[in-house]
């Protein structure tokens, strides 16, 4: 069928379009990096514009899909197909590192400004510098406390935008032709507030098809002991949670790495900031191992609510199920655009997803 993707190269230069698909699954989602999987008819011009590391536009949507994988098959009756998957732009971010140590104490977008600043657009060695990136800051969020050391640029923005309450994506300005790193605060719009229309799907008001809820406390911690430096009786500790009983989940996070000197300076952490680094990778932890509460249903755009228009990801909603017992006023953490023969829908997902098996190996 008919639908307009524009392919960019990796020097964000236009080489070309394609006007007609079999299907495009389109995953954004407001923390995490969403990704993509387009299904074209093989032919020569598909052949030469879906390549490594090209990036695809649908023009609606401000970003951009990078293409990391390709498939060609052909069918029993000789029907030719490209499949082409990938991450969204923001997992530009997941290539680098952070080269050392980051101390960060202040306002979550600044955090996320100073970190891709250092990383990818400033980097001492010019080698690691991502062309065409500019950070475009306007939502601050929280404060946060952390320091970083050799881990993944990507991982620990999105870190920081689950301490500073914010999302963050790579949107493709496509007039200049650069990516601008931005940050949102969700809004709310469910019933717990009186400041902003309310949305609500439920069968009540015949909104919702094709439901499912999972409630999960498997990999769930309400508890944590961190420790620090130091060995023995000497070593540092730090603890977050005060359930008891059987409620309560404990769980050990070893930061003996986390070093009390400051990086590059002779100076140490005086007690009580090396104590505050802890709290704060305590309370990573707990939104590591917070309980897994999901909402998802099918064809969302079809309802009372217009996507986009009326909500957006990152926004604050109500679901309610009452055969099941079920309301949650929580948030909108993605949104699947699907694209095919039939026509269009979008499947949302509201509150806090299952981890993939890859975040559970990296857990442990």
């Amino acid at each position: 069928f008919k639908m307009l993707i524009e392919i960019i190269d990796k020097n964000l230069k236009p080489i070309g379009s394609i006007e007609e698909i079999s299907s495009l699954q389109w995953k954004r989602r407001f923390v995490e990096c969403g990704g993509f999987e387009l299904h074209v008819p093989l032919n020569a011009k598909h052949l030469s514009l879906l390549e490594k590391d090209n990036y695809i536009v649908i023009r609606h949507n401000d970003e951009a899909g990078i293409i990391m994988y390709k498939e060609l098959t052909q069918d029993t009756d000789g029907k030719e197909e490209i499949t082409v998957k990938g991450k969204m732009s923001k997992g530009l971010l997941h290539r680098r590192i952070i080269w050392g140590t980051e101390y960060m104490n202040g306002y979550a977008g600044d955090a996320i400004q100073t970190m891709i600043e250092h990383h990818c657009i400033h980097p001492t060695d010019s080698r690691r510098m991502i062309p065409g990136i500019i950070c475009d800051i306007e939502e601050k969020g929280r404060k946060v406390l952390l320091q970083a050391s050799y881990s993944n640029v990507m991982e620990e923005c999105e870190n920081i935008c689950l301490l500073g309450n914010i999302g963050y994506s790579l949107k493709y300005d496509i007039e200049n032709n650069i990516f601008r790193v931005v940050t949102r605060a969700g809004i709310d719009r469910s019933v717990a507030q009186n400041v902003n229309d309310h949305i609500v799907f439920s069968d009540e008001y015949e909104n919702v098809n094709d439901q499912s809820y999972i409630y999960s406390i498997m990999d769930h911690a309400n508890v944590v002991l961190t420790g620090g430096v130091g060995e023995g009786k000497d070593r540092i500790l730090e603890s977050m949670g005060n359930l008891e009983g059987v409620d309560r989940i404990e769980i050990f996070n070893d930061q003996r790495g986390l070093s009390k000197s400051k990086e590059g300076t002779d100076e140490e952490y005086t007690e009580e900031e090396y104590r505050d680094l802890l709290k704060s990778s305590c309370e990573t932890v707990l939104n590591e191992h917070s309980v897994i509460e999901t909402f998802k249903f099918k064809n969302a755009d079809m309802c009372n609510f217009k996507y986009l228009v009326d909500y957006d990801i990152g926004d604050y909603v109500t679901c309610m199920k009452n055969n099941w017992n079920v309301m949650m006023n929580t948030q909108i953490l993605g949104a699947d655009e699907i694209y095919e023969k039939s026509g269009k829908r979008v499947d949302l997902i509201i509150g806090t997803e299952l981890p993939t098996l890859m975040k559970v190996i990296k857990k442990r």
